[in-house]
């Protein structure tokens, strides 16, 4: 399933509004605002249940990511995510935005909270007292065996993790 997102405003449009610094990740608004939102100040307010900043343009929310990238590079990423590679989603940089597909932006998830070993793809069997790694591909479970020591399992992921092109950030503890 595609994830649609809004069309942003055009880069004209953002630019007559904002100002993007890709080295600091801030979005400033260059324009007084109606209220106390002067030019200068920054742009947006970060939402409590996404972790996303998010900025109104004309009446419309977008997230300040998606804008950002737009104004740096000037394309349009349409159907396509924008993910944040070092995982902080309110980091904005031009060097932690990169335009990513679906797949690509799943192989950078942080690890589940409800993780019990530590690892991802890592479950410890008790009625075997062994523990199963597995790694997901294409909506199937790829088995990588079941294994008695816990640093044997993390081997075998970790080098499941490079054959499938996982981004070295994947399952990192936030």
């Amino acid at each position: 399933m595609k994830r649609k997102f809004k069309k942003l405003p055009s880069n004209k449009r953002l630019n007559e509004l904002l100002r993007y610094n890709p080295k600091t990740g801030e979005l400033r608004w260059r324009v007084n605002r109606r209220g106390a939102t002067k030019a200068g100040d920054i742009a947006g307010s970060l939402d409590p249940l996404s972790g996303y900043s998010i900025v109104t343009v004309d009446g419309v929310r977008y997230r300040a990511h998606r804008i950002c990238y737009k104004m740096a590079t000037g394309r349009d990423v349409g159907v396509f995510e924008i993910d944040h590679i070092n995982g902080v989603k309110a980091d904005n940089r031009l060097l932690n935005l990169r335009m990513a597909d679906r797949v690509t932006q799943c192989r950078n998830r942080p690890q589940q909270a409800n993780n019990s070993t530590g690892y991802n793809g890592i479950v410890f069997c008790k009625k075997r007292k062994k523990y199963r790694a597995r790694i997901k591909i294409n909506r199937k479970y790829i088995e990588l065996g079941r294994f008695e020591e816990l640093e044997d399992a993390v081997a075998a992921r970790a080098a499941a993790d490079v054959e499938y092109g996982f981004h070295v950030n994947h399952g990192r503890v936030v």
